[in-house]
């Protein structure tokens, strides 16, 4: 009689909630500077002090630095409005911080990347992703003046949001939600529709990478806070911060987009949008706040 063939199981080592790398996208650098500040309703905006402000030289932009610094170097480093006008915002304003604002309700907190490390066959989750935190309306907020260091100023776009799932937090209690799907390719979440709990579940060696937008309310406000998330694994499951870097100092302000903003660039100068740099007089606050329909 044939001896009976036993069927082997390959041993699996259980996955454990430390198998997870969590890696945050740290904010973005602008080597061109700029300052926003949100002036308060009743500050007198005529009081603001026009003036020329030296520009940064054109031929900054033509040359190839090793580092940010030395750019920064050339440019002076300035924001682009004199002591004076600081001075005045100082005192009759508030600073935003750069590079944060809300959309369509929506404030971008972070972009993390999720990976699962471990060597084990089996799966985790990362889910429950919450916010806790407080958002402070600035009520006596009006329109921006934005202090820039250069006459024809220009951004960068972000890179790496493209294969990002979003994932809408709640400014109150409640779980995170999947927004729209990715931008471009595929991502671990493309069945799972808009509006579900936002859930990720890595099998050992994938990745998968989620763009955190808190739903705001306010035009204008402060914001102090954190991000949690909890991380499921078959030995066990923890609690995990988010690390957020449009909050590293504790404490930020955003604005909501689109707003009235006075350009203030060496002065900016009148008329604007002419050519001809050499035949142009400086703005008067009041030509500046009519151009932008501010009165």
């Amino acid at each position: 009689m044939p001896a009976t063939q036993l069927a082997i199981a390959t041993p699996t080592m259980p996955v454990s909630p430390e198998g997870l790398s969590l890696e945050v996208i740290p904010r973005t650098e602008m080597i061109i500077t700029s300052e926003t500040w949100i002036i308060k309703s009743g500050a007198n905006a005529q009081e603001f002090p026009i003036e020329s402000a030296p520009l940064a030289s054109l031929s900054c932009m033509r040359k190839d630095f090793q580092t940010i610094k030395a750019h920064e170097d050339c440019l002076g480093s300035r924001k682009g409005c004199t002591p004076a006008q600081r001075a005045w915002l100082e005192k009759n304003a508030v600073l935003a911080t750069e590079n944060l604002y809300a959309v369509d309700g929506k404030l971008g907190i972070g972009q993390v990347t999720l990976t699962n490390t471990s060597k084990s066959s089996q799966s985790l989750s990362f889910k429950d992703l919450r916010w806790e935190g407080v958002v402070t309306p600035i009520d006596d907020a009006g329109f921006g003046i934005a202090c820039t260091n250069f006459n024809d100023w220009s951004g960068g776009a972000t890179a790496g949001n493209a294969n990002s799932r979003e994932v809408l937090l709640p400014s109150d209690a409640g779980t995170g939600i999947f927004g729209g799907p990715s931008l471009y390719g595929e991502d671990l979440t493309r069945h799972i529709p808009a509006g579900r709990p936002a859930v990720f579940n890595l099998a050992a060696g994938e990745t998968s990478r989620a763009q955190l937008d808190l739903k705001v309310a306010p035009k204008v406000a402060s914001i102090t806070g954190r991000a949690l998330a909890t991380v499921i694994a078959s030995d066990g499951e923890k609690e995990v911060q988010i690390p957020l870097p449009a909050l590293e100092s504790g404490k930020a302000v955003f604005i909501t987009m689109p707003m009235p903003l006075l350009a203030i660039d060496g002065g900016t100068a009148c008329p604007q949008g002419s050519a001809k740099y050499a035949a142009r007089t400086i703005c008067s606050i009041q030509q500046l706040m009519s151009g932008n329909h501010l009165g």
